[in-house]
């Protein structure tokens, strides 16, 4: 298990690079724990969807789209189905989940909308 020094380091150097912001980290954690059911740290892939769905409406961010974020994880080798996620990956997906949500046409056709 990391540490609290550890994981407010990571938190931080994401935040740096402008991947989200802190205000952004708040609210993927109040998503994350509210499916967090038993406090173990993880949830799964179902959870992952369900909380995305806290965060981005569902108009925004289509099937297709959702599709679309896991095949980039996919890129480096991390199947969010065969496994559980962290608050850390949760926030990482939750954020690209927006970016994806927030652009028009091209990831739209990117994705098969």
């Amino acid at each position: 298990m990391l540490s609290f020094a550890t994981t407010v380091y990571t938190f931080d150097f994401l935040a740096k690079y402008c991947i989200f912001s802190q205000e952004k980290l708040a609210e993927y954690k109040r998503a994350f724990e509210a499916e967090d059911i038993d406090g173990d740290g993880y949830i799964s892939c179902l959870q992952v969807l369900l909380a995305l769905k806290t965060i981005i409406p569902p108009e925004l961010l289509s099937e297709n789209e959702e599709i679309y974020v896991y095949r980039i994880l996919e890129t480096v080798d991390f199947r969010v189905t065969d496994g559980i996620v962290d608050l850390r990956l949760f926030a990482v997906i939750a954020s690209l989940a927006q970016k994806i949500a927030s652009m028009e046409f091209s990831v739209g056709f990117m994705a098969g909308d």
